[in-house]
């Protein structure tokens, strides 16, 4: 599960970096506060993300 988690979270932030490049900073202004919503959104799922991660690495670690 470890493996699958991390394998994701790299899947995931390589897409939504992809996605901000291709708007880049020129975008419309009607959607700058749209996307700092989903910058926000994305870093707390990140977050979420990497505690559980880490909580399944240290469980495995702990596994007689």
């Amino acid at each position: 599960i470890v493996e699958a988690l991390s394998i994701s979270r790299d899947l995931e932030a390589a897409l939504v970096e992809k996605l901000f490049s291709k708007l880049g900073r020129s975008g419309p202004v009607a959607v700058a506060g749209t996307l700092q919503n989903l910058a926000g959104e994305t870093e707390r799922h990140r977050s979420v993300f990497s505690a559980a991660l880490d909580a399944e690495r240290a469980r495995v670690r702990t596994r007689p």
